[in-house]
């Protein structure tokens, strides 16, 4: 019996509520969830973003859209689980580029916005692979911290001012050992490579642009260089490092017209964080000279064997790439001819980055940059 009435008891309420509901109406300003953004402070805005809700309630006329207030209510639920499922109703775009995007842009340094245009654009089969390689899985490797920016501005650089087909640009993310065999083939097994196969479909009308941030290191048995995966053991890089001269021997072997080598990595095994190799005493990590350029190829290399690479925390990239960007966009263009050749670049980088290496760090850090200087990097719009 009382479970009955009480039953009856919410039925009524619910019926009470209802026609209310429907009786009653409220003045407020038409809603436009496009136009809506959440409390920010304790306070709002309304659509004009120049008046306090109280203001706004004041001076509401009658040319304001009468809505039921569980209208209201659904509308404004409506909008935040628009923001819940990441969406900003409120600035979906700004000048085109997605909100999230713009947001970050406020972290981009001066090497990253307004890429300037090239004379000269990049063949049709150009082919470009740009490799950042961050986060490390093997206990105490240290994480390369802006080797993914690093990567990612190449890239930019790469289609906005060299003129590459993005499609033609790989841009990968802490590469493991598969992927620097599925790319340039196992070592000493180059034509099964990726960009092999590429090169080699082009007929021999492609070049080649490699751009490599991540470490470096030595084998503790042999001293030969390696490019460290993110999935490497240090203590065994014979068997899970990339070796550099097998790099240097695919792209030796690649049917290309020419190819640019860009290696912001040092192979001293000491990093910007310190020593990589664990336990070890630093007399025991030697490397052998990794400058041996393969042929039609031009090589920068973020410092000498024995030296370390810098990151530039100010700017978000690491030291040497901050100032091939900064030259690429100009900076290193001696003459004032508009054309960047290798020298130049060369002249620029060994200026600017051991000055800048002593100024934040106190040490030594000298690019080294070989092959044909006369060759054009970059043909600027005048």
């Amino acid at each position: 019996m009382g479970f009955c009435i009480f039953r009856i008891f919410i039925i009524l309420t619910i019926i009470a509520a209802f026609a209310i509901t429907s009786a009653c109406t409220v003045n407020v300003p038409a809603f436009d969830p496009k136009a809506f953004s959440p409390p920010s402070g304790g306070s709002t805005k309304n659509t004009d973003g120049n008046r306090s809700d109280k203001e706004s309630s004041a001076t509401s006329s009658a040319g304001e859209e009468s809505i039921a207030p569980a209208d209201v209510f659904n509308s404004f639920f409506g909008v935040m689980a628009k923001q819940m499922e990441g969406v900003e109703p409120s600035r979906s775009k700004r000048g085109g580029v997605p909100a999230k995007v713009a947001q970050d842009s406020s972290m981009l340094s001066d090497v990253d916005r307004e890429f300037p245009q090239s004379a000269s654009m990049a063949g049709e089969y150009d082919i470009a692979v740009v490799i950042g390689n961050r986060d490390y899985r093997s206990a105490g490797v240290s994480r390369v911290d802006y080797a993914d920016r690093d990567a990612a501005s190449v890239r930019d650089l790469l289609v906005h001012s060299f003129g590459f087909n993005p499609r033609n640009v790989m841009l990968i993310s802490d590469a493991g050992y598969t992927k620097f065999v599925e790319i340039f083939g196992p070592p000493g097994r180059p034509a099964v490579g990726k960009i092999f196969k590429m090169a080699t479909a082009s007929a021999g009308n492609a070049t080649l642009f490699l751009y490599y941030s991540g470490h470096g290191a030595p084998s503790l048995e042999t001293n030969e260089a390696f490019l460290v995966p993110v999935d490497a053991e240090l203590s065994a890089l014979d068997a899970t490092g990339y070796p550099l001269k097998a790099l240097y021997a695919a792209i030796d072997a690649l049917p290309v017209r020419s190819a640019t080598i860009i290696l912001d990595a040092c192979f001293s095994g000491s990093s910007d964080k310190g020593l990589l190799f664990q336990g070890i005493s630093p007399a025991m990590v030697k490397v052998r000279d990794t400058h041996a350029v393969p042929r039609k190829a031009v090589l920068f290399s973020s410092g000498a064997v024995d030296q370390v690479s810098v990151w530039y925390p100010e700017k978000g990239h690491s030291l040497f790439t901050y100032y091939f960007l900064k030259g690429a966009r100009g900076a290193a263009d001696v003459n004032g001819d508009g054309s960047i050749t290798v020298s130049e670049m060369k002249e620029y980088l060994g200026r600017a980055v051991p000055f800048e290496a002593q100024r934040l760090k106190g040490i030594n850090q000298t690019p080294v940059v070989l092959g044909d200087g006369s060759t054009n990097l970059l043909m600027l719009k005048r």
